[in-house]
């Protein structure tokens, strides 16, 4: 189970748990495996992310499949958008590594969800190697999220895998 420090929002609600468990379970097989971040870990939590979704009966879209503006989103409604009923967005996530970027990339992928106005917004993110950065990247998020009032928000920091022994995964939720 991802560490929870921090914790800002005291109990996750019913989708959370399973996105949590989900996304640790895709992490410890990445880690067992040997993957470094980047691309095999994004396609890996996108993967996992939709397997998700379908089994809780969303239209899932994606990287590479109709996404919108966000790395993955599970639609509430016909799964045709466009076609038929849109009942709204369940989930939208980020994913984002940002090593090549110099840390912008985060950012810039983290306010994209600040417009989702329906569900949960997901940001998985390398947490950085030590505890202090990745507290820095956390506050960061959060001080980012408060002019977007009224929503909710599961962030999971992800240990670069050099720093997986000495560094936890963390999630941190928290309501604007």
């Amino acid at each position: 189970m991802l560490a929870h420090e921090g914790t800002l929002v005291p109990r996750p609600d019913t989708a959370e748990p399973d996105i949590i468990d989900a996304v640790q379970k895709c992490a410890d097989e990445l880690y067992a495996k040997g993957e470094t971040d980047g691309a095999p870990w994004t396609e890996a939590l996108l993967r996992t992310l939709r397997e998700l979704g379908k089994k809780r009966k969303f239209y899932v879209c994606h990287q590479g499949f109709k996404a919108w503006i966000w790395d993955l989103c599970w639609i509430v409604g016909d799964e045709r958008p466009g076609q038929g009923d849109f009942n709204g967005v369940a989930l939208a996530c980020e994913i984002e590594w940002d090593q090549a970027k110099g840390g912008s990339g985060r950012l810039e992928d983290f306010l994209k969800l600040t417009v989702c106005q329906d569900g949960h917004r997901l940001f998985v993110f390398n947490s950085g190697a030590t505890r202090k950065t990745m507290n820095k990247r956390l506050d960061e998020l959060v001080e980012a999220s408060k002019w977007s009032t009224g929503k909710r928000y599961l962030v999971i920091a992800l240990p670069p895998a050099k720093s997986r022994q000495s560094l936890k995964p963390t999630y941190l939720i928290w309501r604007t």
